[in-house]
């Protein structure tokens, strides 16, 4: 037995070792084993082993104290250090012992980052930002935020086109379109028509809104429109926008009214999604200029109807006569003004549903009475989805004139 040492480093192998040979201290002795990644095993006997069961491991980098007196170390590989300190009670590796015993274990460890395409991150060099090939295969065809808006997710706008016909011939036979897949909250409707030959003839639009798992239908609009005489500065062009109804829509044009054919040169359909979706729908004449109506005027009324201006009429109503003019299609609520120059109540303005055939032809749906100052002042009501027909009548005994303005809200 050597003499005694305040502290020793011994090399533990595959063969067992006396502790007591290399320090004789009385007390426990704290025993640390500075191998990054081997462990060392203890027991009071000579037969210690990895595998033994009266054997207790000291993980690498790990502690114990206990009195060396009688017992033996050994390890499953050679030369690991075990370090004996008298009187000792706490130990803790450093940080860079540590980090070399992740990087042999393997732990927490990024192979990419030795990776010699990766440069320092600059302007031109996107460096580890760049993509790997699984997030390369989850964006396919460009960045994230570009797949959304292809996608149409809220908040963004991305047009999605559902159906685009041309020049389509439009009889009292329905013509339906679709089963269309609809997969965004919002819709936009573009199209055109013309009708040469002067009938009470009307378009009617319907969109059908379903439900594709149970296939019930689940919501139903109308809208009527008068066609323009022609395809050219006489062409009717309507806009509409809504909020979408179930998953599946069919789109049905048909004429009704008369007899005759309706010439539509195009009809798109857009669904989208938008950060501001309207509330209702709101249909509404783009562009016009004269209609193709019998009995209608030669030259309709003043409007503007992008400008919210749905008509200006400033006419002569023969005595004990009337006058009817019709203005733009529009879906909302209007206002109406009227003034008439006959000082009484004698002038009447009516109100009809002329192209809704199926409410029935030229029914009344408002009507504005002159008071003792010939002025049915600001009037307030909404128009339905179908184009209108204003009637004023002039009850007096005299030619009067009377204007009226229609506008549109300018809330829709």
């Amino acid at each position: 037995m050597g003499s005694s040492l305040p502290f020793r480093s011994i090399q533990i192998g595959t063969t067992p070792i006396p502790l007591s040979s290399f320090i004789a201290a009385i007390g426990p002795v704290m025993l640390v084993n500075n191998d990054t990644i081997n462990t060392i095993w203890i027991s009071s006997s000579r037969s210690v082993s990895p595998t033994g069961s009266d054997s207790i491991p000291i993980p690498a980098l790990g502690s114990i104290s206990l009195s060396p007196q009688d017992l033996w170390a050994v390890s499953n590989v050679p030369n690991v250090q075990l370090l004996l300190v008298p009187t000792g009670t706490q130990w803790a590796p450093s940080p860079a012992q540590v980090a070399t015993q992740i990087n042999a274990l393997g732990l927490a460890k990024d192979t990419s980052v030795n990776n010699p395409s990766y440069q320092p991150i600059t302007l031109t060099n996107a460096g580890l930002l760049t993509k790997d090939s699984t997030l390369a295969s989850q964006t396919a065809g460009g960045t994230i935020a570009s797949e959304i808006a292809v996608a149409g997710a809220p908040l963004l706008h991305k047009h999605v086109g559902i159906t685009a016909q041309s020049n389509l011939s439009i009889t009292g036979t329905a013509q339906t379109f679709g089963p269309f897949t609809i997969t965004q909250p919002g819709y936009q409707v573009f199209f055109s028509l013309f009708m040469t030959a002067q009938q009470n003839s009307y378009l009617m639009v319907e969109m059908k809104w379903f439900d594709s798992t149970s296939g019930i239908q689940i919501d139903d609009q109308r809208y009527f429109m008068v066609p323009g005489t022609d395809s050219s500065t006489n062409l009717h062009t309507l806009v509409g926008q809504g909020p979408t109804s179930g998953d599946q829509l069919t789109i049905t044009l048909q004429l009704v009214g008369t007899a005759g054919t309706i010439t539509v040169p195009n009809f798109m359909f857009f669904q989208n999604s938008r950060a501001l979706l309207p509330a209702k729908h709101i249909w509404k004449t783009w562009a016009y200029a004269n209609f193709s109506i019998n009995g209608g005027p030669a030259t309709n009324v003043s409007a503007d109807p992008k400008g919210n201006l749905l008509g200006l009429w400033s006419v002569s109503v023969p005595a004990a006569s009337a006058l009817s003019f019709y203005p733009p299609l529009y879906t909302g609520s209007v206002t109406v003004y009227v003034l008439t120059a006959s000082g009484t109540t004698d002038c009447q303005v009516n109100v009809n549903a002329l192209a809704d055939t199926i409410f029935g032809t030229g029914q009344r749906i408002a009507q504005f009475q002159t008071d003792s100052h010939g002025v049915a002042l600001i009037q307030q009501f909404a128009l339905p989805r179908s184009q209108v027909q204003f009637t004023m009548n002039n009850g007096n005994a005299a030619a009067k004139s009377i204007n009226l303005v229609l506008q549109s809200s300018v809330t829709e």
